[in-house]
């Protein structure tokens, strides 16, 4: 996971946000917290859990954006990297 991304347990749901949110469309640091959603992750110990994902706003361009997951799942994804690196690991291991 990267530095930057915190991960916190907390009443049995898992909770992701960024130490220092950075704008992805105008780099600034200037950001404000503004709402949370829902995502399902698969994880390669738990299984499919229901995530609490941070969202802020840009207080430079306006911009709306999530916490960076992308040192955890691609995008567009909901199966961690450790979960497909165990089946990429698995398969070969198969001779398949």
């Amino acid at each position: 996971m990267s530095p930057n991304l915190i991960c916190l347990e907390k009443n049995g749901k898992i909770i992701f946000s960024n130490h220092n949110a950075v704008c992805p469309v105008c780099g600034s640091h200037h950001s404000r917290k503004n709402g949370k959603i829902e995502r399902e992750l698969i994880f390669l110990n738990k299984g499919t859990e229901t995530c609490i994902v941070q969202k802020y706003k840009c207080k430079n361009c306006g911009n709306v954006f999530s916490a960076d997951l992308s040192s955890l799942v691609d995008t567009n994804r909901n199966i961690t990297k450790p979960v497909i690196d165990f089946i990429l690991k698995s398969y070969s291991i198969s001779g398949g």
